[in-house]
């Protein structure tokens, strides 16, 4: 039980190194329109690498999910990924852009009945509407950010932020605390 414990702080503790320096993307789904007029189709773009297969588009009747997707068109575009680059203060110094392979899909929605919420891909997606005018979708702008750099002459470990993520008395005392969870379990036990 005690070698399970330091085996479960131990990943966390590498989860929690790990996700201070990772970027953090939103990368899709992403749905267009809001609400889909009766007879217009519903797009959705997914991230190609992130997120081959079609949407899933449902709505909720009578508390049961209800597949309401009916032909699913599918055309493969590229969109820029935008990365902007921050100074050690967090203020943003310039951008970059990244081309990134998306799947654009045209769904025509079937079953719904009017004012039903589309759930698209376990999000809400707006109403399915009496009617309408159909819109040509505009392509999303997906942007990354990611931690700005250490300013010179701050330690590690120091509050370069005034509460971010150095706040809570980093990775040592969670590895302390779970050490010492382990402790108390092991002499419950006996």
């Amino acid at each position: 039980m005690m070698r399970s414990l330091l085996l479960v702080g131990f990943a966390v503790i590498s989860l929690q190194s790990t996700t201070a320096t990772a970027s953090d993307c939103y990368l899709g789904p992403f749905v267009a329109p809001i609400d889909t007029p009766s007879g217009c189709p519903l797009y959705a773009w997914h991230h190609a690498a992130e997120q081959p297969a079609p949407p899933a588009v449902h709505v909720m009747r009578n508390g049961q999910m209800v597949n309401v997707a009916g032909t699913i068109e599918k055309t493969t575009t590229t969109l820029g990924v935008e990365w902007p680059e921050y100074d050690c203060k967090g203020v943003v110094t310039g951008t970059s852009t990244t081309d990134e392979a998306y799947d654009m899909y045209r769904v025509q929605i079937t079953g719904a009945l009017v004012g039903e919420q589309l759930i698209v891909d376990g999000q809400m997606a707006g109403r399915y509407a009496a009617s309408g005018s159909c819109i040509q979708p505009i392509d999303p702008l997906p942007v990354c950010s990611q931690l700005p750099p250490p300013c010179p002459g701050v330690g590690e470990g120091e509050d370069t932020d005034g509460g971010g993520c150095d706040a809570g008395g980093g990775n040592g005392a969670l590895a302390f605390g779970l050490f010492a969870l382990g402790l108390v379990l092991a002499r419950a036990r006996r």
